[in-house]
């Protein structure tokens, strides 16, 4: 017989590895050796601290302006308080707009295909936070991170896609747009300067005959559960229109985000996406904790 604790030790290293299992694709925004340069993510295609990609970050228009970059500067929350990994990504300030991909590979897609066909759930998540939202310019500027097709800048609308979105004055949204053209957004909450927040989203296939349900839940730093309103979602997402086709990349966005070169918010980091709300976040360090108490004690009682 085992002690008691080491049985729910074991509970949570079974729990923890359900989880790893269910994420497909993962972003650390990790800049040094085998990661990101400091810099432009045009054409950088890291090969440590990330999963489930095919190939670099590419079609960004424009592509002597490098408006999207990645720096060693990281981001940190309670909920995901598990990543050690130093990096992120952010739009250096332009008056115009800048668009770049990356590609999940056959592996993520064919997960994606799975869960529309059996009408499953896939997930994802991310941080976002800036030191201030004063930079952006008024008459719709956005910075957003997501989901969607492959496109230029000038089809970001028009492709489709789901998209966490940061607008002016921190006004954070979900966006969701159709092959067809069709965007809807609805507003989540307002960020606060110096602040780092979770969201989660969660894309429900086939929630009712011909359409899904996208929801999106944000956290803040101090919180263990979503900020109100609970939940944001979409219940009426045309099936027809937003499938495999619209969720085959990693999609980086800004536009209209004032005049200064300088100025490097908001910022994105920690992308995960999996087929399990838990595979999206990061284990705390007490689950690690006691996932690593689990394997010792497993150890010494085997060898008694």
């Amino acid at each position: 017989m085992y002690p008691k604790f080491l049985t729910s030790a074991l509970i949570a290293l079974f729990a923890t590895a359900t989880a790893q299992a269910s994420l497909i694709a993962t972003d650390s925004f990790f800049v040094g050796t085998g990661g990101y340069n400091s810099g432009s993510l045009y054409g950088i295609n890291p090969t440590v601290s990330n999963s489930g990609f095919s190939g670099a970050w590419s079609n960004e228009n424009n592509q002597t302006t490098a408006n999207l970059q990645a720096s060693a500067e990281s981001l940190s929350h309670n909920l995901v308080s598990g990543s050690t990994a130093d990096g992120s990504i952010f739009a250096v300030a332009n008056n115009t707009g800048r668009t770049v991909t990356r590609a999940f590979d056959g592996t993520v897609n064919a997960t994606i295909n799975d869960l529309i066909t059996n009408n499953g759930t896939l997930y994802f998540s991310g941080l976002v936070g800036g030191e201030n939202w004063s930079h952006q310019a008024s008459g719709g500027s956005t910075v957003q991170l997501g989901l969607g097709a492959d496109r230029t800048h000038s089809q970001l609308h028009t492709n489709g896609g789901v998209f966490a979105r940061v607008g002016d004055n921190g006004a954070f949204m979900l966006s969701v747009t159709t092959s067809g053209g069709t965007t809807k957004e609805t507003s989540v909450a307002s960020l606060a300067a110096g602040q780092t927040y979770l969201f989660t989203t969660s894309i429900d296939f086939n929630h009712s005959v011909g359409f899904h349900r996208i929801t999106m839940n944000l956290y803040d730093s101090d919180a263990t559960d979503p900020l109100n309103p609970t939940v944001t979602n979409f219940d009426d997402v045309a099936a027809a229109d937003f499938g495999a086709a619209q969720l085959g990349y990693l999609v980086f966005n800004h536009n209209n985000t004032g005049n200064s070169t300088t100025d490097t918010t908001p910022r994105f980091d920690e992308f995960r996406m999996g087929t399990s709300l838990d595979a999206v976040l990061i284990p705390e360090p007490g689950t690690l904790a006691l996932v690593g108490i689990a394997l010792g004690s497993l150890l010494f009682f085997r060898r008694r």
